[in-house]
């Protein structure tokens, strides 16, 4: 399963004209690679450099306390897809067929600095706003993480026999 990121792309249109000109020119070409932005702790991004169809610049960056699962989808998937978002109460089920753009994004060795950054920060985040102890928190995000990755490895295959 690939992740699906729908983007409020109201200040951003050239990522409307990127996601129109996929639909009908057929795939392009894209440079990934994860990194943190300077000074925004407790986050990491994934820049993209698009290169055709359009040549564009977008960073998602990721709170990894609330949003560390879409990182590790997006790990496991080796991709994502980009969608427009189509207003305050969106929903991919409402319109599934919408135009999206697929993104690979291959495996750079980002995945065993990740798993250390993900459990460091979810404990924190269960230590801080949990009020849990050191090790009960480092627990807790283990059998967090561990849940997360076994749903997030799932397959329709798997839920319909």
């Amino acid at each position: 399963m690939l992740l699906v990121l729908l983007l409020d792309t109201s200040d951003r249109p050239d990522i409307e004209e990127l996601i129109r000109l996929h639909q009908s020119r057929g795939p392009g070409d894209v440079n990934t690679q994860w990194g943190q932005v300077d000074r925004h702790e407790g986050t990491v991004a994934l820049f993209l450099k698009f290169i055709r169809p359009i040549e564009l610049f977008m960073v998602l960056e990721f709170d990894i306390a609330k949003h560390g699962f879409m990182v590790d989808q997006i790990l496991i998937g080796q991709g994502l897809y980009i969608c427009k978002a189509d207003g305050d109460d969106d929903r991919l089920m409402k319109n599934p067929d919408r135009p999206k753009v697929i993104v690979e994004v291959p495996d750079t060795g980002f995945a065993e600095p990740w798993d250390k950054l993900f459990h460091q920060q979810l404990a924190k985040d269960l230590q801080d706003e949990r009020g849990l102890g050191r090790a009960e928190a480092r627990r807790g995000a283990r059998s967090v993480i561990a849940e997360w990755r076994r749903f997030g490895r799932l397959r329709m295959r798997d839920v319909h026999p």
